[in-house]
């Protein structure tokens, strides 16, 4: 059997492998992406929480939109809601903008409520969270992607109200609160270029992970914070192993093409997972975007973090680069084109390895006068004079690029998540998924190039 490169899924091996032998054992095929859980059951995410590698211990704070905790997924898990939101009224006197919204349509408050189940949910009508143990602090920028004009803070911005988001305030508040992740599926257009990065730096500083959303379509532009020097930018693939791919207009006519992004570091499980949503929580629906492939992410770092107690943070996400995909662990193997990052997260691997056999460095900072936060931000002005402690890569070419995974695009319509009409569609040899759509953010800084607006979901 050809041997399988490192970037792929566990139901993408099967696939190959498949197409390697031409035979395949009785009971295994491609995954089932019905129920919406195949994230959760084609990687064996059960039996370690049957081991009690459930991500207790550990602290992650979800920077998202609003949240309402009463949702059936997300009964029993270890939720603090930091209140109000950083929503903020420009003046003194201004009503604060809650984070917290129960009762009514669940597309209100659906976004960072999901994201949040995503990491802690137990599966009613809703998401199974990758660490259900987890303890969450969820911080609120009173913006719901939506058009209601009393809780997105955008509108209440351009609208003269009086409102902006502070999401530096975020972050600084998240991080007083010593989490060992932070994970973020939304950023904005409040968000000035500069502003996340002196808290960024501090992050980096301190050895908090931070996970952020990459664009979900081909755009070449990050989020704010995936865009940071020493972030982690996460993508999202299917049960196929594939990544998705656009409609974008080429003069005036549509084409379509692989979704890339320059800072996209690892992709994770996105497509066709079963979310909240309805009335009340009642009609829970497939969905597809980064905005859960980036938990999903955070959930898997929190089990390395709690499997690995005598490792660094910076060794965890060494052994997040080394075990992706099936054939792991092996060296880390960066994607140039932008498709694939590192490769996909997988859990088995992840977790059937040692963090503490790896370098002490976050190989997601890197050195050269364009990143953002610099290397002497993040530091001190000891790093820029040859001194070891700390040591950081500097660059990415030091690794072995790989062809990226293509495949044949097709023209099927994708569905819509909140409001936009970008048209995402995934392969998977013959099996056709649809992917979801985007919101629009303005970038801060660029880690690989400068940010300019962009999208981010």
């Amino acid at each position: 059997m050809q041997a399988l490169p490192p970037w792929l899924s566990r139901g993408s091996a099967v696939v190959v492998s498949a197409l390697a032998v031409t035979v395949v054992a009785a009971g295994v095929g491609a995954a089932d992406t019905d129920d919406g859980y195949w994230y959760f059951d084609n990687y064996d995410v059960a039996s370690f929480h049957e081991q009690g590698i459930d991500g207790s211990g550990v602290k992650i704070a979800v920077i998202d939109t609003v949240i309402d905790p009463d949702a059936p997924f997300l009964a029993d898990a270890n939720i603090t809601v930091h209140e109000p939101s950083f929503c903020v009224p420009d003046e003194e006197g201004g009503e604060p903008v809650p984070a917290t919204i129960t009762g009514g349509a669940a597309s209100v408050h659906a976004h960072g409520t999901n994201v949040t189940g995503f990491l802690v949910g137990n599966g009613d009508r809703g998401p199974k969270g990758i660490a259900p143990r987890a303890e969450i602090t969820f911080y609120s920028w009173g913006d719901n992607l939506g058009d209601e004009d009393d809780l997105n803070c955008t509108a209440r911005g351009s609208e003269g109200m009086g409102y902006r988001a502070d999401a530096a305030g975020a972050l600084e508040a998240a991080l007083a609160d010593d989490p060992d992740i932070v994970t973020l599926s939304v950023t904005g257009s409040f968000a000035e270029r500069s502003q996340l990065r002196d808290p960024i730096a501090r992050a980096m500083r301190e050895g908090v992970i931070i996970t952020s959303a990459a664009p979900n379509d081909d755009s070449e532009l990050g989020g704010d914070a995936t865009s940071a020097n020493g972030v982690v930018g996460v993508g999202s693939v299917g049960a196929d192993g594939q990544v998705p791919t656009s409609e974008v207009l080429d003069g005036e006519e549509l084409v379509t093409v692989h979704n890339t992004n320059e800072w996209l570091d690892v992709v994770a499980p996105g497509v066709g997972l079963t979310v909240g949503g309805g009335a009340s929580w009642e009609a829970p629906e497939p969905r597809n975007g980064t905005s859960y492939a980036t938990p999903i992410t955070a959930g898997n770092v929190a089990l390395a973090l709690q499997a690995n107690p005598e490792a660094t943070p910076n060794q965890v996400l060494q052994l997040l680069i080394h075990n992706t995909g099936v054939d792991a662990p092996h060296e880390p193997v960066f994607d140039p084109t932008g498709e694939v990052g590192y490769g996909v997260v997988d859990t088995i691997s992840l977790l059937g390895d040692d963090a503490t056999k790896y370098e002490d460095v976050n190989p997601f900072i890197l050195d050269g006068d364009d990143q953002s936060p610099t290397v002497e931000e993040i530091f001190g002005e000891t790093a820029a004079t040859g001194d070891p402690e700390p040591s950081v890569e500097a660059s990415r070419e030091a690794f072995p690029s790989p062809a990226a995974p293509t495949a044949e695009p097709t023209t099927e319509p994708a569905p819509t998540d909140s409001g936009n009409t970008m048209t995402v569609v995934w392969i998977a040899v013959g099996v056709v998924v649809v992917v979801a759509v985007v919101v629009p953010v303005v970038v801060v800084g660029a880690r690989r190039r400068s940010g300019r607006q962009g999208v981010v979901r």
